[in-house]
């Protein structure tokens, strides 16, 4: 059977809130599973509603082929694989929020609308993962508190796993502090150590994805529930810090390296004409002009200088 992930955030209420419930890592994370995910293993949908209330999902994501092993496709997301049921909820807090008391309930809202929309029969064939990096004080307890075990199934994955409920609490901090060049250590509270040291930014799985993911988005006006992502929370410190840390980068190569890839045309961008021709000979120049081609722009004084010169030959 098909398995869904599908990835929530809430929608406040008031016009005024709304712009601030959204951070630029949701988008970095959205356009990032889009280009890194092959469609013949799952599909995905963004910003799906969940019905007629103030709540919608980012995306929803179709489990195209039961045979793969998507951990070993996909390694940067392999932390979260063993977790999935046929559909899965998935709750994502950047590194500027924190998974609080609330955000429990709230989820628990999205599981029942995703259920009720997708016709889902049994709770058991529908799976919950919230990841976050920082956590409410006493959350843990506040799980238990209302029924449900917080049980430590490996290093910075928790689960409740009974009565036919599933529900994980990822700590993304603690799996990226396991896998330094884990993609998810962007979308971390690791992420700020990653802007002190260019080598160990660059040595990340798909870090020219990142880089082209991030300079596209800052390049255009990219809406999601018409929220312009220059507007959201930590946008300077993701994408603008990203920008910086390209031309840094591209500041690093080799002359060679730096033109690899680029068409010929995009090579001479910015040079003056006569900075273009400077690197040939005169015959080299106009070997491939008509002889037409090679008087036209030539003044009277030069053609008459030109038929004198042939006269001498």
């Amino acid at each position: 059977q098909s398995k869904y992930i599908q990835f929530t955030m809430k929608t406040e209420t008031k016009k005024k809130d709304k712009q601030t419930s959204y951070a630029a890592w949701h988008f970095v994370l959205a356009d990032l599973l889009v280009r890194i995910i092959d469609p013949k293993d799952l599909e995905i949908y963004p910003f799906e509603k969940l019905g007629t209330l103030p709540l919608e999902s980012d995306f929803i994501i179709i489990r195209k082929n039961e045979g793969k092993d998507l951990g070993k496709l996909y390694p940067d997301f392999a932390f979260m694989m063993p977790y999935l049921g046929k559909y899965t909820v998935v709750e994502y807090k950047s590194p500027l929020d924190r998974l609080t008391f609330n955000d429990f309930d709230t989820v628990r809202t999205y599981m029942m609308l995703s259920k009720r929309k997708h016709k889902i029969v049994y709770d058991r064939d529908i799976h919950v993962i919230s990841l976050a990096s920082k956590f409410e004080k006493g959350y843990p307890n506040y799980i238990k508190e209302n029924g449900f075990s917080y049980r430590r199934i490996k290093k910075g994955i928790y689960g409740h796993e009974r009565k036919d409920h599933h529900f994980y609490w990822m700590n993304l901090k603690e799996i990226g502090d396991k896998e330094p060049e884990n993609l998810i250590n962007i979308f971390s509270s690791n992420y700020k150590y990653y802007w002190q040291n260019l080598d160990k930014l660059s040595k990340m799985r798909h870090f020219e994805l990142l880089v082209y993911v991030c300079e596209t988005l800052s390049k255009k006006e990219y809406r999601m529930n018409n929220i312009d992502i220059r507007q959201t929370r930590g946008y300077d410190k993701l994408i603008g810090t990203i920008d910086s840390m390209r031309k840094e980068y591209i500041a690093s190569l080799d002359v060679e390296e730096r033109l690899m890839g680029l068409k010929p045309e995009q090579r001479l961008m910015g040079l003056k004409p006569e900075e273009v021709l400077s690197g040939f000979k005169p015959e080299e120049v106009l070997s491939g002009f008509k002889p037409e081609e090679r008087l036209a722009g030539l003044n009277t004084e030069e053609r008459k200088k030109l038929r004198e010169l042939l006269t001498d030959d």
